[in-house]
């Protein structure tokens, strides 16, 4: 028994059938989200809301206002946005979406039920072209769709659009090694650099473990063959990861940057097998609401959109049979998938299996936790597998095709009506619900309009304003939600607990009382909250300074320090010795331009400029149009050395590793676009030689 030759079938979209098929998994991907695209009822919930929706709309706000989002002033004290790969501001679809739309609600559904197309039509071409079955192809194609991983992480929108782009680039990947022509390459290096700029680290990283793993697989299985190393294969390979990483350099390089300033710089192994996969938990594979994961009250470990893995009976009754008959099947590269499933279910296991701390040492898997999301890549594997399964039991039973047409049928009505009633889609809520404002935002937002800029106020944990809704709301935030939170605001987040000054400093004015509980007694509430009206304004001049060795020197010495009066540098800014009095004042001059502050200043001394915003690297300061350098100050925040006089200081956030960038993916994009025409030119060529009279 053996499954025809790849050659059967083109590797890509071509010919009205394909079109239709096409046509086939968006009307199936629109199902489970019919009711709140057509119905208008129905909210994004969790982190769809919270994170990825609130950074989308601000991203997408910043290029309709002229400015690139590469700076947020609303959370952490200002964050690179552009650093922050969830946000997924380069990612095609992304780009194109909010360049040219502001992002919604409804938009956003639109994406989501996009990439569950294309998840869908790509496991659909991958497995036509492993088994040359149409049937096998839209068995595995809906199945894949609807599995426990994209059903269960739909409220993850960049988890969900990485795994979209897996069958796709494992489809190029195998056309690559097939032919040995390197246009493929870059082909399937382009497709794994769109994948990475998709928004999520850790399912990019599983996405290329698979790639790597399937070179490796090519490498000993043409050793097999000819007993002799495949250079091309390996120059293959190589042009693969090179083009990936050219793609997406323009956001691996500043991402890269943060990574080393953020919490995630290094995590221990206890931390990285947080959220590990409880055996106990394979029973949902085949029972679709274990623990009550898809609706009511969950019962079940942490959380319940990593505990939804129900891929159904039929999709495992195939996937054995594949098993059963591998020895049977004579293409190899079904020995690929079943050993794939092993590896991805024993390191979603983490703390339950020996696995996860060998992954440790490795790179990248060493900066991730929740080991139990590598059950993407068990689904992938399970579900060729299957479609596998059924092409070749199509082959050798070939006048049960109704029965395998039937197949196709149960696996969708299996998985469908599950993905149609998860509560792990959408909420049942009326949409306007999703950012009705809670009274501390209308109640901020009021204030903010009587205020100078300098003197306006940010909030701190807020239950009302819990992620990055401040982002929507144009509310400023001292804290807020991200994997790559910088360590330094983690530290002081820390240290305010234990002096109120800090808050002060952060000009942080509503917070919970729990985290100034040392003047909670003195201070005025609303509602849960302490109103904290001696908060420092945004800039102000000093002209007494403190030098620190380090960022923790830094932080024991502000707890001795007048912070109004002395600031705490990390470096000598060399200052003049004037013991004249300091006078003078800082005002805010009108800006809309979020990477951007501008302010006038007065001083009748050379003095600092204390700007309440966070020291990140690509911060450029101008005074008088001249640049002055960026001081790092009170452990957190930005200092400016200034003449006397009356000055106009600009500081201007600009990314140098967003700019090499660029440059190195546009060399990717010419190096694709370089590779298409050589390829069409050769395929001309071809063909007009076959047309010549001999």
């Amino acid at each position: 028994m053996t499954l025809p030759a790849p050659d059967r079938y083109s590797w890509w979209f071509k010919g009205a059938r394909d079109a239709v098929i096409a046509m086939f998994f968006v009307a199936l991907a629109i199902v489970p989200f019919a009711v709140p695209l057509f119905e208008g009822f129905g909210a994004l919930q969790w982190d769809a809301r919270e994170v990825h929706l609130t950074n989308l709309i601000f991203s997408s706000q910043a290029w309709h206002n002229g400015f690139a989002p590469l700076w947020s002033p609303h959370i952490f004290n200002g964050f690179p946005q552009i650093a922050d790969m969830q946000v997924a501001v380069f990612y095609p679809v992304n780009f194109l979406l909010g360049y040219f739309f502001v992002f919604s609600q409804q938009l956003l559904f639109w994406q989501i039920v996009f990439h569950a197309a294309l998840a869908g039509f790509g496991m659909f071409l991958l497995v036509r072209y492993i088994a040359a079955s149409h049937l096998g192809g839209l068995f595995a194609g809906s199945a894949y769709m609807f599995s426990g991983f994209m059903i269960g992480h739909a409220s993850h929108v960049g988890m969900q659009n990485t795994a979209a782009w897996l069958p796709i680039v494992m489809l190029l990947a195998l056309h690559t090694f097939k032919t040995q022509r390197w246009p493929y390459a870059v082909f399937t290096g382009t497709a794994a650099g769109v994948a990475v700029l998709a928004g999520h680290f850790q399912t990019a990283v599983f996405l290329l473990f698979v790639l790597f793993g399937y070179f490796i697989f090519a490498m000993v299985m043409s050793w097999l063959r000819e007993r002799k190393i495949a250079w091309n294969t390996l120059f293959l390979f190589m042009c693969i990861g090179a083009t990936a990483f050219l793609i997406s350099a323009v956001q691996l390089l500043p991402t890269f940057e943060l990574t080393k300033r953020s919490q995630r710089a290094a995590i221990s192994l206890e931390t990285a097998q947080t959220e590990s996969l409880d055996p106990q938990s394979l029973r949902g594979l085949i029972t679709p609401n274990h623990n009550n994961v898809a609706y009511g009250t969950y019962a079940g470990p942490w959380d319940r959109t990593q505990n939804y893995l129900f891929v159904g009976i039929t999709t495992l009754a195939f996937a054995l049979a594949c098993l059963l008959l591998i020895r049977r099947i004579k293409d190899p590269v079904v020995w690929f998938f079943p050993p794939l499933a092993y590896v991805a279910l024993a390191y979603s296991f983490g703390k339950y299996s020996f696995l996860h701390s060998y992954f440790y040492l490795l790179p990248l898997f060493n900066k991730m936790r929740a080991p139990s999301n590598m059950m993407i890549v068990f689904d992938f594997a399970v579900i060729v597998c299957a479609g596998i399964g059924l092409a070749v039991l199509q082959r050798a039973f070939p006048k049960a095709k109704l029965f395998f047409l039937f197949a196709v049928a149960v696996v969708g009505a299996e998985l469908l009506p599950y993905a149609i009633t998860s509560e792990l889609t959408y909420a049942r809520k009326e949409p306007q619900t999703i950012f009705e404002k809670p009274w501390i935002v209308q109640n901020v937002e009021q204030e903010y309009r009587a205020l100078d800029p300098l003197a306006r106020f940010r909030l701190y944990r807020v239950p009302e304003l819990s992620r990055n809704l401040a982002q929507v709301f144009g509310i400023d935030d001292f804290s807020g939600y991200n994997p790559l939170a910088p360590e330094r605001q983690a530290a002081y987040e820390d240290a305010m607990v234990k002096n109120p000054s800090l808050i002060d400093l952060g000009s942080i004015k509503y917070l919970p009382c729990e985290y100034i509980a040392s003047r909670a007694a003195t201070l005025k509430k609303v509602g849960d909250l302490c109103i904290n009206n001696t908060y420092f304004p945004r800039a102000f001049l000093v002209d007494a300074y403190a030098v620190a060795r380090d960022g923790t020197d830094a932080l024991a010495r502000m707890t001795e320090t007048d912070l109004k009066k002395t600031v705490v540098l990390e470096k000598d800014p060399q200052l003049p010795h004037d013991a004249s009095p300091l006078m003078g004042g800082v005002s805010a001059q009108e800006n809309s331009d979020p990477n951007e502050v501008r302010l006038t200043v007065t001083v009748n001394k050379p003095a600092l400029v204390f700007v309440n915003q966070t020291y990140y690297p690509g911060w450029r300061a101008f005074v008088d149009g001249n640049d002055e350098e960026v001081l790092r100050a009170d452990h957190l925040f930005q200092a400016v050395r200034v003449p006397a006089g009356t000055h106009d200081v600009r500081l201007r956030y600009t990314s140098p590793p967003l700019k090499q960038g660029m440059l190195l993916s546009m060399m990717g994009l010419i190096l694709f676009i370089g590779s298409v025409i050589w390829l069409c030119i050769k395929r001309k060529s071809r063909k007009t030689h076959e047309t010549l009279p001999h």
